[in-house]
């Protein structure tokens, strides 16, 4: 069969390509496969990108019909590339806008989904990762994509549904029979991943924190941060977070999924004032900007880590030190709070969810605040809805009525009583006509404050 083109795949693996639809086979010291197939997949998957996969790491040797290999190389890279993002864009959501990726990330991801089928090769490529992201700079730049900002070059790009990589990730478990009918050698198939060929994502970055488009990646992140054998457990039936301990440390891990739907009945209170935030991708995206915003009017946690994929939404933060003031009778602590709620509104912000136990009174002497993800920024009637639901969850949840009216009255003498007399409009309370008895008390605490 007439041979088209040759080259070596990651300098451990000859790969000759011949005219026709010669199937992918290991024979005479090379991998054979025939132009149309490869051609195929490069362009539609329609080998899970078996073949394909090869055109990853850069091109070495190749012989003769090179401006043809060059070029569909190119293209099954144009497509990887704007797969991999238009991906990352779909499990993060808003919050991609702020994500880095090194320029080889689109190839590394991609080649983690091959990873039992070619790991010695792309092994090979993952010793020079610089030349890689040289490579795969003047792969972005070809799309006009800017390398330093992917996610906001690829507006201006021709964007795929990402099928192919759903594809490709859908079937990775029949890899090791693909391997076996073509009989791939040990030299290409019998190596140890490379551990970037296992955790792509950590060539990703934010801000503030790594991001991963696993959340399986979060067990190793927690283990990294609390050290081995860290133990989790809830803080109550309804958190949705866990509180993990470890030799190392403390940190809490968020799942945005879960208990979601405590969220709806919420929403439907709030909504003549305050919209609240249902998806747990962008309550995700809100949390990781409000809880950075607002820190240094307030304490906050530190973001290590955030996830999205397909059935989870996550966030690794360190633990934030302080007495909660669900359960002080401190009235110093009340107070305390009273004044880190006004400077919140001050600095032009409302947290939406001002539950007590959300709200910390800190060793430093500041207040702080563990949870943003309904923060917005500030309107007269989301500075009274913050005030309302701070009022009646206090009272809910058993507070003496003598610290919720210092809260309130250490939040009127650092902000003024404008908040207040907004927040005993009739208007703001008609959500909340299903607990007559809390509502009335609530408002009698916030007239005796104004008065």
């Amino acid at each position: 069969m007439e041979e088209r083109a040759r080259f070596l795949a990651g300098g451990v693996l000859e790969v000759r390509i011949h005219r026709g639809l010669h199937p992918l086979y290991y024979k005479d010291g090379a991998l054979h496969v025939g132009d149309t197939i490869l051609e195929s997949d490069a362009q539609r998957s329609t080998m899970m990108e078996t073949a394909a996969g090869l055109l990853l790491p850069p091109i070495e040797e190749p012989r003769g019909d090179v401006g043809w290999l060059e070029g569909l190389a190119r293209t099954y890279r144009s497509r990887v590339i704007i797969d991999e993002y238009t991906e990352a864009e779909a499990r993060l959501g808003g919050l991609a806008r702020l994500l880095r990726a090194r320029p080889s990330y689109p190839a590394v991801s991609r080649m983690s989904l091959l990873r039992r089928l070619y790991p010695c090769i792309y092994n090979k490529a993952l010793e020079d990762l610089g030349a890689l992201d040289e490579a795969y700079t003047v792969e972005h730049r070809r799309l006009g994509i800017d390398p330093q900002a992917p996610l906001q070059g690829l507006q201006g790009a021709k964007r795929s549904l990402a099928v192919a990589r759903v594809a490709v990730a859908g079937y990775s478990a029949l890899h090791p029979a693909v391997a076996l009918l073509a009989r791939l050698p040990h030299h290409a198939t019998g190596c140890t991943p490379h551990r970037l060929l296992v955790e792509p994502w950590r060539l990703l970055s934010l801000p503030e924190g790594t991001v991963s488009l696993d959340c399986g990646a979060v067990d190793r992140v927690v283990e990294d941060l609390a050290g081995p054998g860290y133990k989790c457990r809830s803080p109550n039936p309804i958190s949705s977070s866990l509180d993990c301990q470890g030799p190392r440390g403390r940190v809490i891990v968020k799942s945005y999924m879960r208990m979601s739907p405590k969220w709806i009945p919420a929403a439907l209170a709030a909504s003549p004032v305050y919209s609240y935030r249902l998806g747990p991708r962008e309550r995700m995206e809100a949390d990781y900007k409000y809880l950075r915003a607002l820190r240094g009017t307030v304490e906050t946690p530190i973001v290590h880590h955030v996830c999205g994929d397909l059935y989870n939404t996550k966030m690794v933060r360190s633990y934030l030190e302080g007495r909660v003031i669900l359960h002080s009778r401190s009235p110093e602590d009340w107070s305390q709070a009273g004044k880190g709620l006004a400077s919140i509104h001050k600095a032009g912000y409302t947290l939406g969810d001002t539950n007590p136990g959300n709200i910390l009174a800190t060793p430093t002497g500041k207040t702080g605040v563990i949870d943003a993800e309904q923060a917005r920024e500030a309107t007269p009637r989301g500075m009274a809805w913050d005030l309302i639901v701070l009022t009646v969850t206090s009272i809910f949840y058993g507070a003496p009525e003598d610290l919720i009216t210092t809260l309130l009255a250490s939040y009127k003498d650092t902000i003024g009583k404008g908040p207040l007399e907004e927040a005993l409009r009739e208007r703001n309370w008609i959500g909340l006509l299903s607990i007559p008895i809390i509502v009335q008390k609530s408002r009698n605490i916030i007239k005796k404050t104004i008065n």
